[in-house]
């Protein structure tokens, strides 16, 4: 089988919205890697916002920023951030608005005077449309345990800058103020969104794909990305395949090739095809032996099991009817855990410089990071 690169989200594909990270889901990432493919995380956190149970799952680089950032095995293959200058404009135009934000960096999250007091509703609404429990006893400082409050806010380190939003009045404004950078918003829908946020033009999940490809040697036939939100449909369709989250909206389901199951249902471990592909490529072998019922959009509920289909399991799994013949009944067979052991790689880097930022102490996952 051809080795593989994974590109996986981190905030409801990888952990859920209640930051819990299933045992499933690091069993499938270590499986991967101990069949020789390479595993990445594609996320709209920076690296500071990465936190150390996420590295001990065992990952061969990152993707942060939504595009912004890239590395491979602890070497930067590429850093694109917010000038001086520009960071400056917005800092000011922010305070002159009297909105509150934090600048997003692969040394921090840095924080204006009073977000943490104004920010707190918009977090709080924030995770309870994210279906967290106790939602309304969140602070900021429990959303975001790296968070600093009296940092520099005039920085060349910045990625992005995320702000509270006001009214829906202060996004319009903020893209037509800073023709220069791309202006979005995420926390909800349109003008129900509860955050606005500045970053860099022409930065993706997709492009960033494509460099790390461009930087590994590798083809993009051999990609695969999973994701559960809007901002994920580009990686999806990069990707040689794209696989939806079932908690995704219906927007990436149909941008998808094949919809799996919710991160909290072990959906990376087990995954669900679209019914017109229900041979999963090969590539995807190591995430699934089996897979559960599920509903697929635009068709009634309907288990797609491969392994109650002797023929098609052949095809998925090569030497599957020798390996499993004794198993009566395939489609109750359950396959085991995999190891922790991780296999290294090599390094294929071509000289670029070791990432510096230490991995600071873990606390919790912060549930207010979007993608």
């Amino acid at each position: 089988m051809d080795k593989k690169i994974i590109f996986l989200d981190v905030d409801g594909t990888l952990v859920d919205y209640e930051n819990r990270l299933p045992e499933s889901a690091v069993q499938a990432i270590r499986l991967a890697r101990g069949l020789g493919h390479r595993v990445y995380i594609c996320t709209g956190r920076s690296r500071a916002e990465v936190y150390a149970p996420l590295w001990d799952i065992g990952l061969d680089g990152m993707i942060g920023g939504n595009g912004s950032y890239v590395e491979d095995h602890e070497r930067i293959v590429t850093h694109r951030m917010i000038s001086y200058e520009q960071c400056r404009r917005v800092v000011d135009w922010l305070h002159g608005r009297g909105l509150e934000f934090y600048l997003e960096s692969n040394s921090g999250l840095f924080a204006s005077e009073k977000f943490e007091t104004a920010g707190l509703n918009a977090i709080r609404l924030y995770s309870m449309g994210k279906g967290m429990e106790n939602a309304e006893e969140i602070t900021v400082r429990s959303a975001f345990p790296e968070m600093i409050f009296d940092g520099e806010l005039y920085r060349d380190d910045v990625n992005k800058i995320s702000f509270v939003l006001n009214h829906y009045r202060d996004y319009l404004d903020a893209e037509k103020a800073f023709p220069d950078l791309r202006a979005g918003t995420w926390g909800g829908k349109g003008e129900k969104a509860l955050f606005g946020d500045l970053g860099l033009k022409d930065i993706d999940k997709a492009a960033a794909i494509r460099t790390l490809i461009d930087y590994l040697h590798a083809d993009m036939k051999d990609t695969i990305a999973f994701g559960d939100a809007k901002i994920d449909i580009p990686m999806l369709k990069c990707c040689a395949y794209g696989v939806a989250m079932g908690s995704g909206g219906p927007e990436i389901k149909a941008a998808a090739d094949y919809i799996t199951g919710d991160v909290d249902k072990d959906g990376l471990y087990y995954f669900n095809a679209k019914r017109e592909k229900t041979n999963p490529p090969d590539a995807l072998k190591f995430f699934s032996s089996r897979t559960p019922s599920g509903a697929v959009p635009g068709h009634s509920a309907a288990d797609v099991s491969f392994l109650s289909h002797k023929d098609q399991f052949a095809q998925l799994i090569p030497n599957s009817s020798r390996r499993f013949s004794h198993i009566a009944d395939s489609s109750k067979y359950t396959p085991p855990l995999p190891s922790a052991r991780l296999v290294p790689h090599s390094d294929t880097n071509t000289g670029s410089p070791p990432v510096t930022a230490s991995r600071k102490r873990w606390r919790r996952f912060s549930p207010c990071v979007p993608a």
